[in-house]
């Protein structure tokens, strides 16, 4: 799922939305997992890529975990960033017993 916002983008909008993600992350039902590398233009680290793991509460399907989120900024594409996301998420989903990896995309 990649469109969560459509423009024009509201930032108290977007800032909810990953508020409440994050109290999903401290209740255990989600991981994020970033990526960081240095920016091109001042060397300063910062998020260049992102992905979800969604671990939803399911008596009929506890060992399903969805992938939300896939995300890495243009200029960081072809580096190999997406892939090593989603080996840290295969391995985080498995710590979670979550074995079924779903993507709604």
């Amino acid at each position: 799922m990649i469109a969560t916002f459509l423009p024009p983008l509201k930032q108290n909008v977007m800032q909810a939305w990953w508020e409440d993600r994050a109290k999903e992350v401290a209740a255990g039902a989600r991981r994020i997992i970033l990526q960081l590398a240095p920016n091109t233009t001042t060397g300063e680290k910062e998020v260049v890529g992102v992905v979800a793991l969604a671990m939803p509460v399911s008596e009929t399907g506890p060992f399903r975990g969805y992938v939300e989120k896939l995300l890495v900024v243009p200029e960081h594409r072809q580096k190999g960033i997406a892939r090593a996301l989603m080996l840290k998420l295969e391995e985080a989903a498995l710590t979670e017993g979550r074995t079924l990896l779903v993507s709604d995309s």
